[in-house]
């Protein structure tokens, strides 16, 4: 019975993709994903807006499609872009990897970036360097957030995070750490307030949570004695100093986790117990 299931659960899957259409309505080229759902692919505006409005419905031939993914790319390195709007009641259930990425590269813009209620997944980059935003708000439906996907190469990137109380896996550290829910893994760090503290419960760095940091003002990153772990690519191309608190408890630590650290002062080893 289970076979049976997977396999008209793949033919319905194949049958939806060979039929999926492509169109243009306004400023965005769509892809239908369903019956009324599509995927928005592609934007016609240039990359010189400084603001743009996510529609939440668009209508073709006749049906009018709920917009429930923005896909890969689609403002990648939009500079100038600063102001993103949701149409609300938002159908939104994914952001695309490099969906938004390197958006706004204008630190005199302070705008708060709330992600839509009923968004589930964020892709890898999506926000990565995006310099616009004081903050960004996290809905109590996100259930999938890369590492990756709020990464900073500079000090102007957001100041904060805020997350639904409601929202069952994640939660906020001292407004700039982003934590799983019981706050035992680091997800990933607003650049501008960052100074290497660390809730005491965390033991976990998760992948590319500090990388990208530069080496601006708090220059040395002290990895505390409860952390044991830290995953892939924790630190890649982090361009601050590191070092091992005294007493350190650290276990494992993943494949390139200081990759590409050409910019760092030096990786402090002194206090790393290598018998742990």
């Amino acid at each position: 019975m289970k076979k049976f299931i997977f396999l008209l659960s793949a033919l319905v899957v194949g049958w939806l993709t060979a039929n999926a259409e492509t169109f243009t309505e306004g400023d965005f080229t769509y892809k239908t994903t369903g019956s009324n759902t599509v995927t928005l692919t592609a934007t016609s505006k240039t990359n010189t807006i400084t603001s743009v409005t996510i529609p939440n419905t668009v209508t073709h031939g006749g049906t009018t499609y709920q917009i429930t993914e923005i896909g890969p790319r689609v403002f990648y390195q939009y500079t100038k872009l600063y102001s993103i709007t949701f149409t609300t009641p938002s159908y939104l259930k994914k952001i695309g990897e490099y969906a938004f990425y390197k958006t706004g590269q204008n630190s005199s813009y302070n705008m708060t970036l709330t992600i839509p209620e009923g968004v589930e997944e964020l892709g890898a980059y999506c926000f990565w360097n995006a310099t616009y935003g004081t903050q960004i708000n996290i809905p109590s439906t996100l259930r999938v957030i890369p590492g990756s996907a709020f990464g900073a190469w500079n000090s102007n990137s957001f100041s904060s995070f805020s997350v639904s109380g409601s929202n069952p896996y994640f939660s906020v550290y001292s407004s700039y750490a982003l934590c799983n829910k019981d706050q035992t893994k680091l997800i990933a760090v607003a650049a501008r307030k960052f100074n290497s503290q660390y809730p005491s419960t965390i033991d976990t760095i998760g992948k590319h949570a500090l990388g990208w940091l530069n080496s601006s003002s708090n220059s040395t990153v002290t990895i505390p004695t409860h952390i044991k772990y830290i995953e892939d690519y924790a630190f890649y191309n982090c361009h601050r100093s590191i070092t091992f608190a005294s007493g350190s408890e650290l276990k494992e630590i993943g494949n390139y986790a200081f990759g590409s650290y050409n910019g760092a002062t030096s990786i402090d080893l002194t206090n790393f117990n290598t018998e742990n």
